[in-house]
C-alpha cells in the first residue's frame, strides 16, 4: 500500500491506512497524524529507535506486528477510538512500561504484548470480549492483571 492510498471497507467507508513506507519518516518520538484509521501490519516493525508513539483518535485498528520488536518503545498512547489490537502488535517491546487499553477495545490479538518484559501491571476494560492466547507471555515483571468483575483469563503469563 502506498502513502495516502484510500481503501474501502465492506461498508463502503474510506479507510486511510498508515503504512511502513510512512513510518520511515519519523524519529524516536512518533506522532501519527490525525485522519488515519488503521496502522498497517508491520508499519513500525523492528524500529528499535522508537521510544514513544501517540496514536490519533481517528485510528480504529492496530494491525498485526504494527510495533513488533520496537525494542526501545517505552510508552504507547492508544486512544478510545481503537477497537482492535492485532496479533503480536507490540510483541517484543521489551522496554514498554506503560500501556493503557481503552474502553473501546473489544479484541486483543494473539501475543499482542508477548515479551513486553517491563510491563508491571495491566487493566483489561469491560469492553474487551476476546483476549487471544499468549497475549502476555514472557512479561516477566507483570505482577498485576486487573480483569472486569466476573471475567476469567487463562494463561496470562508464563
Amino acid at each position: 500500500m502506498r502513502k495516502g492510498t484510500l481503501n474501502k471497507s465492506k461498508d463502503s467507508f474510506p479507510i486511510k491506512v498508515f503504512t511502513s513506507v510512512e513510518a520511515c519518516d519519523f524519529s524516536s518520538h512518533v506522532v501519527i497524524p490525525n485522519g488515519y484509521t488503521k496502522i498497517d501490519s508491520n508499519a513500525f516493525c523492528n524500529r528499535g529507535d522508537i521510544t514513544s508513539v501517540v496514536i490519533p483518535n481517528s485510528v480504529t485498528d492496530i494491525e498485526e506486528n504494527a510495533f513488533r520488536s520496537c525494542d526501545d518503545l517505552t510508552t504507547a498512547v492508544i486512544p478510545n477510538s481503537v477497537t482492535s489490537i492485532g496479533n503480536m502488535a507490540f510483541f517484543g517491546c521489551e522496554k514498554l512500561t506503560n500501556i493503557t487499553i481503552p474502553n473501546s477495545v473489544t479484541n486483543i490479538g494473539y501475543g499482542a504484548f508477548w515479551g513486553c518484559e517491563s510491563l508491571t501491571s495491566i487493566t483489561i476494560p469491560e469492553s474487551v470480549i476476546t483476549i487471544d492466547g499468549a497475549t502476555f507471555s514472557d512479561c516477566y515483571n507483570l505482577a498485576s492483571v486487573t480483569l472486569p468483575k466476573g471475567r476469567m483469563c487463562l494463561a496470562v503469563c508464563r
